[in-house]
């Protein structure tokens, strides 16, 4: 029989067998089939059918009941990794642009099916090779590419409105980014966070400025002079990698214009199916080379050696420096959720959910209940070993707090009725996800911030008092 009264009579060979190509399970093995029929078919195609049209059928349904577990069910981890893959490009995941993440995977549902059966399962008449236990992996990875789709300017806090404090080496140009804070404002308030009055000492301020390059704000004109002597050795470098990423940029766009116009073009089924994923990978590229291009400015901050080169002859010990900075950041974000924690819980009765209630009273317990170190000195194998233990369950009883107060501040922060939150809890919130996601679970203090602070958050972090 020749091909095309095979592709022609597919259809009926495929109704006479029971399938019913009614129904979105069997038209997609019926593209299926009509797929691997169009290049080198096998000799015995008619009677390999029904054993083909059992995998592809197989293939569709484990992979639709683990998309819908993954996307669908409101348990679905799929959320959390899409949220994950946000936070990880911009440094946070408002509720309707992880929405619209999730609406895009939706209406792709069909689409990632077929990309999904072309890498593992190329041909319905070859022995199966789809792994059942591959698609939770792919479903994982579809979260981090699709959220690259996400344009930056279509975020109310985009990237554009974080302060790039790595690019303000000279004072005399500050530089304001449309619709952001004057970036030297937003620097001159991080000197002031790191003052005497939030328990900073000297060394402590001048090693975290410094380490930002930020050394006009030190007063000290050495260390001013150094700072900008390491950026301008950078620079040269650091431009010439900026504009090569400009124009990779600009040469994969001109390739997506073409693979548009080669889509709008295509006659047949199978070039349309070949340029939508030649399109998709390209969209894939372009947003890869985008997120790099936005994390550039980052590359100017000095490394360890250069700060240590720069405050050579004004800070003793940099490395301890910079351990008790980080160590007083924690406390003092500590000390701020255990304020704003009492102020929540004696707020007068009905005007706080017993959730939140419930949070702050946890947060406080957990708080209390900070295990000893593992690491002092004298102790035996068995207790080093119990305080290690009690360490870990610790740590993994913060993973759950912070959570529960993503959670809660995305509803009272993003949700329609939010005009009517009490400003001193979301306040208390977001002082909680600073303390345990950059003190207790990172402890990295204000630096883990930047990049994934941004508008307010960072300076609400930022403030003095």
């Amino acid at each position: 029989m020749t091909r095309q009264p095979a592709r022609a009579g597919l259809r009926e060979l495929l109704e006479s067998q029971g399938l019913d190509l009614a129904i979105e399970a069997g038209q997609t093995v019926l593209r299926w089939l009509e797929r691997d029929l169009g290049g080198a078919e096998p000799s015995d195609w008619e009677t390999r059918l029904p054993e083909a049209v059992r995998l592809g059928l197989a293939v569709y349904w484990d992979f639709m009941t683990e998309y819908n577990a993954f996307y669908e069910d409101p348990q679905g981890k799929g959320t959390a990794y899409v949220a994950r893959a946000l936070r990880g490009r911009f440094g946070q995941a408002d509720s309707h642009v992880n929405e619209a993440v999730l609406d895009r995977i939706r209406n792709r549902r069909l689409h990632l099916l077929d990309s999904f059966r072309r890498k593992y399962q190329p041909s319905l008449f070859a022995t199966r090779a789809v792994d059942s236990k591959k698609i939770r992996g792919y479903l994982i990875r579809v979260a981090n590419l699709e959220s690259l789709h996400v344009p930056a300017g279509d975020f109310s806090w985009g990237v554009g409105r974080s302060i790039n404090l790595t690019a303000l080496p000279e004072p005399a140009v500050p530089a304001r980014e449309p619709e952001s804070p004057d970036p030297r404002r937003l620097a001159e308030a991080l000197g002031a966070f790191w003052s005497r009055a939030n328990g900073f000492t000297a060394d402590m301020r001048l090693e975290g400025l410094t380490s930002l390059g930020l050394g006009f704000l030190t007063g000290i004109p050495e260390v001013e002079s150094r700072c900008r002597e390491s950026v301008t050795r950078k620079l040269p470098a650091w431009e010439q990698d900026t504009a090569r990423l400009r124009r990779r940029i600009s040469q994969w766009l001109a390739r997506l214009e073409e693979m548009q116009r080669e889509l709008a073009l295509a006659q047949t089924h199978p070039e349309r199916e070949r340029a939508s994923e030649r399109l998709s990978q390209i969209e894939e590229r372009l947003a890869r080379l985008r997120v790099r291009l936005t994390r550039q400015p980052a590359r100017l901050r000095p490394r360890a050696a250069e700060v240590q080169d720069a405050l050579a002859g004004f800070v003793a010990s940099v490395g301890n420096t910079r351990f008790r900075r980080v160590a007083r950041e924690i406390a003092l974000m500590e000390d701020r959720v255990r304020t704003g924690s009492r102020a929540v819980r004696q707020a007068p009765t009905g005007q706080l959910s017993s959730e939140v209630l419930q949070l702050a009273a946890d947060v406080e317990k957990h708080l209390e209940s900070q295990p000893l170190s593992p690491r002092a000195h004298g102790l035996s194998e068995a207790e080093r070993a119990e305080r290690g233990q009690a360490v870990v369950e610790w740590r993994a009883r913060a993973e759950t707090l912070l959570g529960r107060i993503r959670g809660h501040y995305r509803l009272s922060f993003t949700f329609p009725q939010a005009g009517r939150a009490d400003p001193a809890l979301l306040h208390w919130l977001a002082d909680s996800e600073d303390l345990y996601e950059f003190g207790f679970l990172r402890r990295k203090g204000v630096f883990a911030a930047f990049g994934r602070r941004h508008g307010w958050r960072l300076e609400h972090l930022l403030r003095s008092s």
